[in-house]
């Protein structure tokens, strides 16, 4: 989702923008739509990384098998694996394009993109914000490496997969001096940190309630029943269209942000999948990470080397661009995958292994 409104504001006019000639149809209205939902599918995935990731913690706490530095290990290794790989090619492209067309390097064509190097903030490929992004300082200490602005999510979920289990602790378990101690830390990384996180931690950690109640007989039987789907929509619905009035707030993120917990809650109890349509889900899901972390700096460097910010039009012709350029972009990422991602499991096996104790947590 994130790809698709990147590239769709990189090649076509914005629909306010579209000349008189260029009736929007039904089609034409769905496709903006859909192609703008970028930060809101952002919220959804910190949802399901509070399901899974805080859901695990949960679980490994209730179990006594809980360590951080195998929790440490695992978050690590799926976040660098691919995190660093993604920085050296974010440099390779901004190399190449910025000594192509330097202009949109500059920031010159922000207005028309909203998104990328701006005019105040241009594209930054220096060592220190390297290895500020690195450590998942950006938007904290630094700006996001080069053109990959996508990359301040990521800062938020390590921040939150270090904030989650810090509380938690403090709340519920450990000894008196334990406890007090992680809600220290916990109280001082909050505070030094940006306005903005708080909120994302919230809904990141109702998603991980959404795991605490998913085991809860009663809800089970609830969220079996076809009218939880068909609610869970209408309220996504709903939020959508209601957040799009309070655009740009706080109260807008967690608008849609609490819906998105129902509906991760109804969908983890639905069917598996026909052998088929699961293997599609499946592939998808394995390099979207990878997609995530790698697609906007080979956007920028089409767009500002070959388009010079010029857009076109929503045509047929236009379509057949789009779909080649989006078909690139996911054969790019699959390929980037396949160097480094799909190694993830065994990097972290790798390294759990100097770790006693750890294979279990």
């Amino acid at each position: 989702m994130v790809c698709l409104e990147h590239l769709r504001a990189f090649l076509f006019v914005g629909f306010s923008e579209l000349p008189s000639t260029v009736r929007p149809g039904l089609f034409l209205k769905a496709f903006y739509l859909v192609t703008s939902l970028g930060h809101e599918a952002v919220l959804l995935f910190f949802v399901l990384s509070g399901f899974l990731v805080g859901g695990s913690v949960l679980k490994s706490l209730n179990h006594g098998t809980w360590s951080w530095s195998g929790y440490m290990v695992r978050r690590m290794s799926r976040l660098w694996v691919v995190l660093l790989p993604a920085l050296v090619l974010t440099a390779f492209w901004d190399g190449i394009g910025s000594s192509l067309h330097a202009d949109g390097y500059a920031g010159i064509w922000r207005s028309l993109y909203h998104s990328g190097p701006s005019l105040l903030e241009p594209c930054n490929d220096t060592l220190p914000v390297f290895l500020g992004n690195a450590g998942f300082l950006q938007t904290i200490l630094v700006p996001c490496y080069g053109t990959n602005s996508p990359l301040w999510s990521l800062a938020n979920e390590f921040w939150y997969y270090l904030l989650f289990p810090l509380f938690l602790i403090f709340f519920r378990s450990g000894k008196f001096p334990k406890r007090i101690l992680c809600g220290l830390l916990a109280a001082l990384i909050l505070g030094l940190l940006p306005r903005s996180f708080p909120l994302g931690l919230l809904i990141w950690s109702l998603g991980a309630w959404a795991f605490h109640l998913s085991g809860r007989e009663w809800l089970r039987r609830v969220l079996d029943h076809g009218i939880s789907r068909i609610t869970a929509i209408v309220l996504i619905a709903g939020s959508l269209a209601i957040s799009r009035r309070v655009a740009g707030s706080g109260s807008s993120d967690l608008l849609v942000g609490i819906p998105f917990v129902l509906l991760v809650l109804v969908f983890s109890r639905g069917r598996h999948p026909s052998p088929y349509v699961g293997d599609v889900f499946s592939a998808f899901s394995e390099f979207s990470y990878t997609l995530y972390l790698v697609h906007f700096p080979v956007l920028a460097w089409l767009f500002f080397t070959g388009f010079h910010g010029h857009r076109i039009l929503p045509d047929q012709l236009g379509f057949l661009v789009f779909a080649a350029i989006l078909a690139g972009v996911i054969l790019y990422a699959a390929a980037v995958w396949w160097c480094f991602e799909r190694n993830t499991d065994r990097v972290r096996r790798f390294l759990l292994s100097f770790i006693p104790g750890t294979q279990r947590c």
